[in-house]
């Protein structure tokens, strides 16, 4: 089964990228992770970094509404466009990614210590278009994306925008953590999120390699968008492409796999809930919007407030998670 790159919306989430709902910005693993589409990615936590200020726009302008809809359809767009088997396979399709990153904008923007107004997440949003996609997968946002909140270290949290220190760490299951710095190149991570532009690969913070350089799937990653192979940073193959099913360096974050009959880069498939999944007729088949498929059918994933149990493949949708066995969408201003 391929295998597929998880995208940081830290989203997170995007995000997605596993869409496991977390805070965004750096330190997101760019290693791969299995092709269920069950699996969680960073894109959701893309969302948390959207914060602005509940109040209005700079000279009136722009509404918080609308500038939340500009947030989630310029970030699924170009999620849609770094990583569209991942982001599919979490946040469903161009409309129903938007459906679930616009509230968690909303709800961002209205928490304690948001310094952003609607403009800035306007101008967030419009900031998408020219980050490329490295950086969007790292959570490398844009600057305006980035604005410091006014909340101090150890200050509850659900956004990052909230915090001083831009970054609201050890996020659990209800969407809350606390404000605390980011870990430099080489400390700790995992609950504590990595300076922008870093990944955190074995719960250290590492600065990925470009093309041609060294890398080790497990110490040393490679950018998002490259593959570690043979021990070096290489471009993924695109579609219907010559490859080798023995060495599988088709493109993950397209949902492309090496197809051993014809050698050549071809595009999973994808399923909706109730229809079958897995190995379809030699066809890597993925569910959509984070469905799992646990016994060769998608699945559906139970509702914002419903009954949830992980362990029996009753999963939330992204971004939400399952939390003393109910699906608890993120809310920062519930975080106290």
């Amino acid at each position: 089964m391929m295998m597929m790159k998880r995208v940081l919306l830290a989203a997170a989430g995007a995000g997605l990228l596993a869409l496991a709902c977390s805070s965004s910005g750096g330190g997101g693993s760019s290693s791969g992770a299995s092709g269920s589409s069950s699996g969680a990615s960073g894109s959701s936590g893309a969302s948390s970094s959207s914060g602005g200020s509940s109040g209005g726009s700079s000279g009136g302008a722009v509404s918080l509404d609308g500038a939340c809809d500009s947030f989630a359809q310029l970030l699924c767009f170009r999620l849609g466009q770094c990583a569209p088997a991942t982001t599919r396979g979490t946040l469903g399709d161009a409309t129903k990614c938007q459906a679930r990153l616009k509230p968690r904008c909303l709800t961002d923007n209205a928490a304690p210590g948001i310094a952003l107004s609607a403009q800035d997440v306007k101008n967030c949003a419009d900031g998408f278009l020219g980050v490329s996609c490295d950086d969007l997968l790292l959570g490398n946002f844009p600057a305006a994306c980035r604005k410091p909140g006014t909340l101090a270290a150890a200050a509850p949290c659900g956004a990052d925008a909230q915090c001083a220190s831009t970054a609201c760490n050890g996020v659990g299951g209800d969407g809350c953590g606390t404000c605390s710095a980011r870990a430099a190149e080489g400390g700790e991570c995992g609950d504590v999120q990595c300076a922008y532009g870093l990944d955190c690969v074995q719960g250290r913070c590492k600065k990925p390699g470009k093309t041609g350089e060294t890398c080790d799937e497990n110490l040393a990653p490679c950018l998002p968008t490259l593959l570690c192979n043979g021990g070096k940073c290489i471009a993924a193959t695109a579609g219907n492409q010559p490859c080798d099913p023995d060495n599988d360096t088709c493109d993950p974050l397209a949902g492309l796999f090496c197809d051993g009959d014809q050698n050549i880069c071809l595009p999973s498939a994808f399923a909706k809930v109730g229809e079958a999944c897995g190995d379809v007729n030699g066809t890597p088949t993925l569910c959509e919007t984070g469905s799992p498929c646990p016994d060769g059918t998608c699945l559906a994933t139970a509702a914002d407030g419903a009954a949830c149990n992980p362990d029996r493949d009753l999963l939330c949708a992204p971004p939400a998670q399952c939390e003393g066995g109910m699906c608890v969408f993120p809310n920062a201003t519930k975080c106290k």
